[in-house]
């Protein structure tokens, strides 16, 4: 009866999985999901470095419409003093004891000119970034980038800048990286580095 339906006995026993088809499936799913996992951990890298980059530049905008708004005012005495408005990075460790060198504090910062005191005081934003690399590229370009360790851009009240910076930042395995170009004349540009 079987033979009328063009099944035989033989053929009705294989029908399961060999191992050896069961460890081909499994391998080929263990290559694909570890491809997956490493294009998805680039593009976390990626977009990273383009989320840091932004909030950075999002900061030094801000800091310059503080500088052209707030620049004057006056103090106590009634004496009018004046302010520059900025963005202060530096590394994590300066302020926790941290030693790893891809934890940053950005702070929006403001200098007193006028009564000699050039410190900095934090307006109210400060926030921590993490896994990324910031660098200082010298206007030199003979020179190789330096690892910011402590770096401040102010604006006077006309949204300028005393001089030329850039800021590069890359992500862990410096593989990509963004540079935030600031010109005297209060420019905020990003930038691919070649």
């Amino acid at each position: 009866m079987d033979r009328l339906y063009g099944r035989t006995q033989a053929s009705v026993r294989n029908k399961g999985f060999t191992i050896i088809e069961l460890i081909v499936v499994i391998v080929i799913i263990a290559i694909l999901l570890g491809i997956s996992t490493l294009v998805a951990s680039k593009i976390i890298r990626r977009e990273r470095v383009i989320s840091e980059t932004d909030r950075i530049v999002s900061l030094l905008k801000e800091a310059q419409k503080y500088s052209m708004i707030n620049s004057f005012y006056k103090d106590p005495n009634e004496r009018i003093q004046k302010r520059h408005y900025g963005v202060r990075i530096y590394k994590a460790n300066n302020a926790y004891g941290n030693n790893n060198e891809y934890n940053f504090i950005i702070s929006l910062v403001w200098k007193n000119l006028k009564s000699n005191d050039y410190s900095d005081e934090v307006v109210d934003k400060t926030y921590n970034i993490s896994e990324i690399k910031i660098y200082k590229v010298p206007t030199n370009s003979n020179n190789e980038p330096q690892l910011v360790d402590n770096e401040s851009v102010y604006f006077n009240d006309t949204a300028l800048t005393s001089d030329n910076k850039t800021l590069r930042i890359t992500d862990t395995v410096d593989e990509y990286k963004r540079d935030i170009v600031i010109s005297p004349m209060g420019h905020i540009n990003v930038e691919s580095p070649e």
